[in-house]
């Protein structure tokens, strides 16, 4: 067990917007004995601010089976609606906290239009966030517990800028009515967030035991102990002092997560300190009770990857499965464990939907598009995108100069497409492309949409992750004319959305050419506030993305595309 205080232990500093989180030399908790006594401002009564402190690891690479996190905390006396809040989190190693300190916090959004929310916590790890502001959807003033980005509890502070003792309020005072902003008339109040080897989470503030013995489905990894506060159109200052961590590293390597595919798994078994997995020694599975091999052992770092897959074999879509591991480290203690998994969601591409590779032009590389665009405000929607591809809301004012393949431009190149303010692109890849025929005669962006046709080519049988990146909607369709209503729909976001990833995942059971269709849209509005952007790719199993039809010489193992192939079956 170690315990450190704030003044003990380097802190890593990380300025983030208008805030850089720094001590300030007076007013902490002891200024009534000592002038000389100050805290750490996360933010001020001042609106969009954003503060962070990643603490430094202090147990020498041993990960963290449990912690105690306590302070003296002083947050209002801003706004008459305080906002927003602070959190307390142990992330894992590959939180964007970590690997993208300046803009990791914007993976947790509550509410319309929220990004960037540190009250509402961490996406990986465990938090537990102060949530000071209600922004709807279910939202509401008080604690917020996640587990890996999950919301798991929340429990209710509901008064407003209440009394110093009051523990249904996250404030620690009434606003200052003369001298706004300064904190005069707020206390510096108790605060302890202790989680213990079995992962127990409680917390207390203000004196008072208000989460007690919530048993959380934590488990521990690498990672780092984080704390933020922030405000936005509304505020309060978010000061802490005194703060003393107490964490149990573990003596030996703990057995972490476990991931599901179509037809397996992943699990990973973290070291900890001079407890070494040793992958030369014999590494058993069982799956759901029954022993299995392993396909694949990999070490990276301090992190032992063991992979499971048995295609064509294929685990039902959204089930949920119990995998148990057991290895040797180099001092040949026995690390063990058992994870639960739940298959992801996934989509069987029917073997008789392909072509004939005799029947695609292989010479002809890439997809046939259409673009279109209107003056009817287009409402992030496909089922309008597809009346609109229809001629259903307004002729066509895309440049079509080049769409001299029956009304398609012949493209072929990759999708990766953007139209922004500033042309530094977005998104996954950059530098990016203009979309064909956007804008068109009007020159405006907005109201549009676009389909592209291709035969992707999928090399061997086997599970496909793909992916689009996408600002606004989109929607990915297989079949024998993907262009029916009754297509394979592969994957879609259906909605308006700045540039972001979905992927989604399908099974291809037989290797071949495959007829494939997207189509994307983007809202009503121009820029600098309306973007637009689309990227189509695939993920690799160690996580690169590829770009479909990438024409690279060094891309072996991306999905090549074309876009002349057989006149496809009439379609609904």
């Amino acid at each position: 067990m170690k315990t450190k205080s704030i003044r003990k232990f380097p802190l890593l500093f990380v300025t983030v917007a208008v805030l850089t989180v720094a001590g300030v030399a007076s007013g902490g908790v002891g200024s009534a004995t000592n002038a000389s006594d100050g805290y750490l401002s996360l933010t001020e009564a001042v609106n969009s601010q954003n503060g962070e402190v990643i603490f430094s690891d202090f147990d020498n690479g041993q990960v963290v089976q449990a912690f105690s996190f306590t302070a003296m905390v002083k947050i209002g006396d801003g706004t008459g609606t305080p906002a927003d809040g602070i959190s307390i989190a142990y992330v894992r190693a590959n939180d964007p906290i970590l690997t993208d300190p300046a803009g990791g916090w914007s993976g947790i959004q509550t509410g319309p239009g929220v990004g960037g929310a540190m009250e509402e916590g961490s996406t990986t790890g465990i938090s537990v966030g102060f949530d000071s502001y209600n922004n709807g959807s279910g939202d509401f003033e008080g604690l917020d517990i996640r587990v890996d980005g999950q919301l798991v509890l929340e429990y209710a502070m509901p008064t407003l800028n209440g009394l110093c003792a009051d523990a249904t309020s996250i404030q620690t005072g009434p606003i200052d009515p003369n001298n706004p902003g300064s904190g005069d008339l707020l206390c510096w109040a108790p605060l302890t967030v202790a989680l213990n080897t079995n992962g127990v989470l409680n917390v207390s503030y203000k004196n008072t035991l208000i989460l007690s013995n919530y048993q959380t489905t934590y488990f521990p990894s690498p990672g780092r102990l984080v704390l933020g506060a922030r405000t936005g159109g509304l505020n309060e200052l978010q000061y802490v002092d005194n703060i003393s961590i107490t964490t149990i590293p573990a003596a030996i390597a703990l057995v972490g997560s476990a991931s599901g595919f179509a037809d397996g798994f992943s699990i990973t078994i973290n070291d900890s300190g001079a407890s070494v997995i040793d992958t030369t020694k014999p590494i058993t599975l069982q799956l759901n009770g029954t022993s299995v091999t392993a396909t694949s052992v990999q070490k990276s770092g301090g992190t032992t990857t063991i992979t499971y897959h048995e295609f064509p074999t294929l685990l039902p879509a959204g089930s949920s499965n119990q995998v148990a591991v057991s290895a040797k480290d180099g001092n040949n203690n026995t690390i063990s464990g058992t994870r639960s998994f739940v298959v992801p969601v996934y989509r069987v591409v029917p073997p008789g939907d392909s072509v004939p590779s005799s029947a695609v032009d292989l010479t002809k590389p890439g997809f046939r598009i259409r673009p279109y665009q209107s003056d009817q405000a287009q409402p992030n929607s496909l089922a309008w995108t597809e009346d609109q591809l229809l001629g259903l809301h307004g002729t066509n004012a895309a440049d079509l100069t080049l769409a001299t393949d029956g009304g398609y431009i012949d493209y072929t190149n990759v999708i990766n497409f953007n139209i922004d303010s500033t042309g530094a692109g977005s998104g996954d890849f950059t530098p990016d492309s203009p979309f064909p025929g956007i804008p068109g005669a009007n020159g405006t962006n907005g109201n549009s949409s676009m389909e592209a046709l291709t035969f992707l080519q999928f090399p061997t049988a086997g599970i496909y992750q793909m992916g689009v990146n996408s600002d606004d909607g989109f929607r990915v369709t297989e079949g024998r004319n993907p262009k029916d209503q009754f297509a394979l729909n592969l994957g879609e976001y259906d909605g308006g959305r700045g540039p972001s990833d979905t992927l989604f995942n399908l099974v291809v059971s037989q290797a071949g050419i495959y007829p494939c269709r997207l189509i994307w849209e983007n809202g009503n509005g121009e820029l600098p506030g309306n973007g637009a952007s689309c990227e189509w790719f695939t993920v690799q199993p160690d996580g690169t993305k590829i770009l479909i039809n990438d024409p690279s010489p060094t891309n072996t193992t991306g999905i090549k595309a074309f876009y002349a192939g057989p006149q496809l079956p009439a379609y609904v």
